[in-house]
């Protein structure tokens, strides 16, 4: 799992800032030689560094984990809200008994996120509230970028 994240994470990072989500656009930067996100891969490293010399592997192990059970909340309850937004092909895929799976899913993610230590939930928060920041910064940025020109 974390060397998947390894790999993926910085990209990740990279397509952020390409977009304008985040309001890094240095983290866009591609290495010359090596065509790699560089400076995105740095950060990355930077913080996954600086949160395991800080809590230790555990709590960055555990963090890891429910960040992406975080991801698969949002993705079971998208599901429900793009049922209703998206008429499918007749021949597309459907899930079977409709909002059930997604709604019991979402259920069992909230049931192992229940189940973490306080460290590893106080971690978790504030891996939230940093990226709900950066977001929002972003969002700022951008738009005071197109008021002044």
């Amino acid at each position: 799992m974390l060397s998947g994240e390894i790999l993926n994470n910085p990209r990740v990072i990279f397509r952020l800032s390409t977009d304008g989500v985040i309001p890094f656009s240095r983290l866009a930067s591609i290495h010359r030689q090596f065509k790699t996100p560089y400076l995105a891969i740095i950060l990355y490293a930077g913080i996954g560094f600086t949160l395991a010399s800080i809590g230790g592997f555990r709590t960055l192990a555990a963090i890891a984990a429910s960040s992406l059970l975080l991801v698969y909340f949002a993705v079971s309850l998208s599901v429900i809200k793009l049922r209703k937004i998206k008429d499918l092909p007749s021949d597309g895929f459907k899930i079977p008994f409709g909002p059930t799976v997604p709604i019991i899913s979402a259920g069992i993610i909230l049931f192992f996120l229940s189940n973490m230590t306080g460290t590893e939930m106080k971690g978790t928060l504030i891996l939230i509230l940093v990226l709900t920041g950066i977001y929002f910064l972003g969002k700022v940025f951008r738009k005071w970028k197109k008021t002044r020109g």
